[in-house]
């Protein structure tokens, strides 16, 4: 979302803003502002890139100084049809209007973008603010959601902080909430003259009404810890955002260095002379930087990512993910030949990516190949906004065991990082870590 009070923006440079958060999703994107007192909405299948073509063909040249925008990777509805299912999504409030966009999963739900909507839309409230006020005291989790309304925007954040969600205000009034700090330096790239004054995260269990360039904020719900996604950290987020005064990237590279420390503890022994470290790109590129340096093994990209291809993980079935991961990197086939490589990955969900890799680089004749993974084996399910609906599609648990796997792989050894670990960097008793062991820090409700 993108509000500037005093100044008329062009649709066409916030679309190039969606593109910096087009790694949250593929499936679809949307864009929508307010024109002539009517909120208009315009949407496109895939990447953003395709709505930026719908936007330059509808010759529209209409301004706004209030524009939301999305990328849709969908953990559920997927049955319904994938433009209908972009955001922003249009309800009525008392015969206003309202839009707005969604991330994360309400849980036992066919549909949860019809379920937000029918909440708002048929609320007995007296006022939309107190509407949005009753739904964040039944859902709990998981959900960002901003809405526009008779020229306001609305902001909530569920009480757990599920998905990462930030605001940053600039010099000229404008005001910026996105999942992801990287949007806000693009701001200054596509609107040079703009000073970004201060950024912070936005508080869970806040709802936060823009209005006339003010910013009001309302505590609705505490809980005693919060249940931020670790996933998020390992995986979803771009290396460029940053939380708590540290990049994404950075956390990673910390990650690494605690593979190695894991590693070295449990006397796993690699001869250095002809090994070389690679980072499966383009997400586990610092893990694999860390790991290397403090291993003491040479750092070697000998794998690069097509610049075409998207997110495998992301993809809606195993079909297109297989058919992606074949086309997704290129190989440097001189480096990897009689060398021990070890690759370092940020995750191994499927095992689909990781184990079409191992074979592409094993046709390039290596001495062994070795994997480290920089969280540990995903186990269970999540129903907060990543798509792993089922037990039975992850590898851990068609191999009940470290060897099983490695097998599997057809890697010669296989270390997985540890939660102990991992809170060595980040302290876990405000994460969700319930895909991994279980624990999804459900919490009781305190008072503010």
């Amino acid at each position: 979302m993108i509000y500037s009070p005093n100044i008329l923006l062009e649709g066409k440079k916030i679309i190039k803003l969606l593109k910096k958060l087009q790694h949250r999703g593929q499936d679809s994107s949307g864009l929508g502002y307010y024109a002539d007192n009517k909120i208009i909405t315009l949407k496109s299948l895939d990447k953003v890139e395709n709505l930026e073509k719908e936007y330059l063909k509808s010759n529209s040249t209409e301004n706004s100084n209030m524009f939301l925008g999305h990328t849709r990777y969908a953990t559920s509805s997927k049955t319904e049809n994938k433009l209908n299912s972009a955001y922003p999504k249009l309800g009525n409030f008392q015969g206003f209007p309202f839009a707005f966009v969604f991330n994360g999963n309400i849980p036992k739900t066919n549909c949860d973008s019809d379920l937000i909507n029918s909440e708002i839309s048929n609320s007995r409230e007296h006022t939309f603010k107190d509407a949005l006020i009753k739904f964040m005291k039944k859902y709990d989790r998981a959900y960002n959601l901003i809405f526009m309304f008779k020229g306001d925007i609305y902001v909530l954040r569920d009480p757990y902080g599920t998905r990462p969600l930030s605001i940053a205000i600039y010099d000229n009034e404008t005001i910026v909430v996105s999942s992801e700090t990287t949007v806000f330096d693009e701001v200054m790239i596509l609107f040079p003259k703009y000073k970004l004054l201060f950024k912070t995260t936005i508080h869970p269990g806040t709802l936060n009404v823009i209005s006339d360039g003010h910013i009001n904020t309302e505590n609705v719900i505490k809980f005693k810890n919060k249940a931020h996604c670790l996933f998020e950290f390992i995986y979803f987020m771009d290396k460029c955002s940053e939380v708590k005064g540290k990049s994404i990237g950075e956390y990673r590279y910390l990650f690494g260095k605690q593979i190695a420390l894991q590693e070295q503890n449990n006397s796993i022994d690699i001869e250095k002379k002809n090994t070389i470290v690679c980072g499966i790109p383009n997400t586990a590129i610092e893990y694999g930087i860390g790991y290397a340096e403090e291993m003491g093994y040479k750092y070697l990209q000998v794998i690069q990512k097509n610049k075409t291809s998207q997110r495998t993980f992301i993809e809606e079935n195993d079909e297109t993910r297989i058919k992606a991961s074949n086309k997704k990197y290129i190989y440097n086939s001189e480096e990897i030949k009689d060398k021990h490589v070890i690759l370092v990955d940020d995750s191994i969900v499927r095992g689909i990516t990781i184990k079409n890799i191992v074979k592409k680089i094993r046709d390039y004749n290596p001495k062994s190949i070795h994997i480290r993974v920089g969280c540990p084996a995903i186990i269970n399910t999540c129903s907060f906004g990543v798509d792993i609906p089922t037990q039975s599609e992850l590898v851990r648990n068609n191999h009940l065991d470290i060897e099983s796997i490695t097998q599997f792989l057809e890697v010669d050894s296989l270390l997985y990082l540890s939660l102990e670990n991992i809170n060595e960097v980040l302290k876990l008793n405000n994460f969700c870590s319930g895909c991994m062991n279980g624990n999804y820090n459900d919490n009781k409700l305190l008072e503010w």
